[in-house]
């Protein structure tokens, strides 16, 4: 009896300890970071999803702003990038160039910085 009763209060005693849970890792990031992509030929394109995390809307939000465009109270400004089908799936390339364009089009004051050349 004395041996269920340890292993009880030594299973509470995990469960309740710091050990037990590992601290959640904080997603977000800092507010100005550089996104991947940049002016040169060889610079990776960005995803629909870095433009949105940069941002901080959905991703149907930056593709219906590649299709149907953003209503700036004057005119529709849409945001430029290749779209491609891969094994079925639509992927769409955005070029760090072009989201800064459409960035200063409709007005956004903080636009992301470039990736320095090495």
């Amino acid at each position: 009896m004395a041996q269920i009763s340890n292993k009880i209060e030594s299973a509470e005693r995990a469960v309740n300890s710091e050990e037990a849970y590992p601290p959640l890792l904080d997603r977000r990031r800092g507010r100005q970071h550089p996104l991947l992509g940049g002016s040169r030929a060889t610079d990776p394109p960005l995803t629909t999803r870095a433009c949105a995390d940069w941002m901080g809307v959905s991703t149907q939000s930056v593709r219906d702003w590649i299709h149907h465009g953003y209503f700036t109270g004057t005119e529709t400004v849409k945001l430029q990038a290749e779209m491609l089908t891969v094994n079925g799936r639509r992927m769409h390339r955005i070029y760090l160039d072009s989201f800064i364009t459409f960035l200063t089009a409709i007005g956004w004051q903080r636009v992301p910085k470039h990736p320095r050349a090495a």
